[in-house]
Order: C-alpha cells, then structure tokens, then sequence
C-alpha cells in the first residue's frame, strides 16, 4: 500500500526550516540594507568632491564642497558644490574671493546617516545680493590645476568614531554602528574610503 501525504511531525520540521530560513534572510538584508544606506552616503559625499573638482577644473575656478550639517550630527545633512568669484570688498577695497550663496549642485544624504567628524570650520567672505558677508562654515576648497585644500597627514584608521582623524568625514549610522571615513588627498585630489564597525 503506498502512502500518501505528509505526518504531523513532517511539517512541523518542514515549516521550522523555513522560519529559521526567513528569520536568517530577514537579518541578512537589514544588515544589508545599512551597509547600503553607508555605501550610499559614502558615494554622495564624494560625488560632490568630484562635482567640485570637475567644476574647479572645467572652469578655472576655485570651488568648494560645503558641509550642511553640525560636527555632532544635528542639523541638516547635506552637501553643497558652490563656486567662488571674485568680488570688490568695499570696507577693505580689496578684491576678494567670495563664495555664492546658491549652489551649483545639491546632495541630500540618506536618511537615517549623520555627517559626524567633518573639517575644521574656516572664515569665508559670502556673496548674497551684491553683498559681502563673513561667516564660519565647514567646507573643502578644490582649486584649477585640480588640488585640494584637505591636506594634513593621512592617518591610521584604527581608531574608533569617537576619534575620527583630522582632516576626515565621517558618515555614521548611529543605530547600526556603522561608519564610513573619506579623506582628500590634496595633491591629487584622490579620494579614499575606509568603511568601519564601531562599539556603542
């Protein structure tokens, strides 16, 4: 006599093996989808780099990446491509390069990152309406012949986020403890990516 069907105790096993199997997929892809989000984030930063020096480069400008964001992760997290140009300071009758108001070209990050660790801020004279003014913002210069202004010596990567080297950006997933460090050669305007898992 054959037998057909399946025993109670058949699909109890078979039914353990696929919630095991989709329990595994679903942690695979989140991890998968943070790593994708950092990735991500990582390119768009240095798409605007390379925005920059294409525009610094094409142009004979000296252009900027402009960093939207605080040091510690607050605020909006963007990056901006502006251009400089050169302007008559009336207070010093001088002509000084002032950086435009309105970008070039906009990066929004994805969401759920923060720009963490970023350059130093520098004082720039800004032209908005004709008008100078002198603020303090967090930005990488990129010059005609296509170097940087992101000097200063490339350091280990070993550390963890909370001491991110000089010089550096760092894009973090606070929730993942994940992070990504860019860093501009100034020479030759390379860029390089280092991806790291930190501790909370």
């Amino acid at each position: 006599m054959s037998r057909k069907g399946f025993t109670l105790v058949e699909l109890l096993v078979c039914i353990g093996i696929i919630t095991a199997m989709l329990t595994v997929g679903a942690v695979s892809f989140g991890a998968y989808l943070t790593e994708s989000r950092i990735r991500l984030g990582s390119r768009t930063v240095s798409g605007a780099f390379r925005a920059a020096r294409q525009l610094a480069v094409s142009q004979r400008v000296v252009a900027a990446v402009v960093f939207l964001a605080e040091a510690d992760g607050d605020g909006p997290d963007s990056v901006e491509v502006r251009r400089y140009d050169p302007v008559r300071d009336p207070s010093a009758g001088a002509l000084v390069f002032a950086l435009r108001a309105t970008p070039e070209e906009a990066f929004e990050l994805p969401g759920g990152l923060e720009l963490r660790w970023l350059p130093e801020p520098a004082t720039v004279k800004v032209v908005s309406g004709g008008t100078l003014e002198s603020g303090e913002m967090r930005l990488v210069d990129f010059f005609p012949d296509g170097s940087s202004s992101f000097g200063g010596d490339v350091e280990d990567l070993t550390a963890a986020a909370a001491s991110c080297p000089a010089n550096h950006v760092a894009l973090a997933d606070a929730s993942a403890g994940k992070v990504a460090y860019l860093y501009v050669y100034p020479v030759t305007s390379f860029i390089k990516e280092t991806y790291m898992e930190v501790g909370p």
